[in-house]
């Protein structure tokens, strides 16, 4: 019980601050002129309601449109480079579930991954697909996940292909071979 008072009453003298309610002041924090600083209003480049256009770049042509925000949905369209066409339409939804797209662009503006995530509501589980896409903005790869796993055939994900004539996803098949040894007569 006295180590306990003379810890108490050390650590009351080293840090003065304990003793009399006051917090700690650091001194790069400490105001000495008692003026308020005004910051400088800065206006917001993008507002919730504004459409975004993504152009390549160096032209003038569409890389990615995302709309705005609308009943708590909105469209993201993905353009060809040489046709300026849509490859790939994607919606984000807000409301008790969640689909949110994230595009990762390379240094020409064209896209080089879509990550999307998916939160349906009440469910233990949540979904993510990731879409690679060439430098043109066609789509090639698409993998799902389910998270958590329920086995490791599910881990593993599923792959899709994009089918460029149909514009549509092709499931990758996997090939299971079960070989068994052959007897030969000897």
């Amino acid at each position: 019980m006295k180590n306990l008072i003379i810890i108490l009453l050390l650590a009351l003298l080293i840090n003065p601050f304990i003793s009399n309610g006051q917090s700690p002041k650091h001194p790069i924090y400490k105001n000495t002129s008692k003026k308020f600083i005004k910051l400088p209003k800065v206006k917001a480049p993008i507002k919730e309601a504004d459409t975004v256009y993504v152009y390549f770049k160096g032209t003038k042509k569409v890389s990615t449109k995302v709309s705005n925000w609308k009943d708590s949905r909105r469209e993201l369209l993905i353009y060809d480079f040489t046709t300026q066409q849509v490859n790939l339409t994607l919606k984000d939804v807000r409301m008790s579930y969640t689909i949110f797209s994230d595009i990762k662009y390379r240094p020409d503006n064209s896209v080089e991954k879509i990550l999307i995530s998916e939160n349906p509501g009440a469910s233990m589980y949540m979904y993510s697909s990731t879409i690679t896409c060439n430098n043109q903005n066609v789509p090639e790869w698409k993998t799902n996940n389910t998270f958590p796993p329920k086995d490791l055939i599910e881990a593993s994900g599923d792959s899709y292909y994009w089918d460029i004539k149909n514009k549509q996803w092709i499931k990758q098949e996997v090939s299971k071979d079960n070989i068994a040894p052959v007897k030969t007569n000897k």
